[in-house]
């Protein structure tokens, strides 16, 4: 059972970075909900968050909260509304991706998410370029970070 939505994962990270005056991106918001989503399988052996992820082209991405902040395009998420209460459990797991992950680029995050089993394994053959909405299995997330 999913613990919480996407949707609040995302507006618990956009305050935390813009808390510290390290504004996020669309692009780089989707790959830490991705890492979260992973761990959180992996390390509670749950789901953090119900919501589908994708094996888009930039890499793993939530389609709901990529609509939700799509209005900002490549620049950072000024904005956002507080989050609901998250289990401390979850947050554990979401501040300890934060400090792993937080200081990366998106870029940086994108071309890790391509060199990873759930994103290739989802996408099989199909070309880096060519876009898809398939979507990365719980299975494979905790597959494979529970062995890394």
């Amino acid at each position: 059972m999913a613990i919480t939505t996407a949707s609040n994962v995302a507006k618990y990270l956009v305050c935390h970075f813009c808390a510290q005056s390290k504004p996020i991106s669309n692009l780089k918001l989707q790959k830490v909900l991705y890492y979260c989503q992973g761990w959180h399988l992996a390390i509670v052996e749950s789901p953090l968050f119900a919501d589908r992820i994708e094996a888009w082209v930039h890499g793993p991405v939530v389609p709901n909260v990529f609509q939700e902040y799509r209005k900002y395009g490549w620049s950072p998420i000024l904005a956002t509304t507080a989050p609901s209460e998250i289990p401390a459990e979850s947050l554990g797991v979401i501040n300890d991706v934060i400090n792993t992950y937080g200081d990366w680029s998106a870029a940086q995050l994108e071309q890790l998410s391509h060199e990873e089993d759930p994103w290739l394994k989802t996408r099989g053959n199909l070309p880096a370029h060519v876009g898809c909405n398939w979507e990365i299995s719980h299975k494979a997330m905790m597959d494979y970070f529970s062995r890394v």
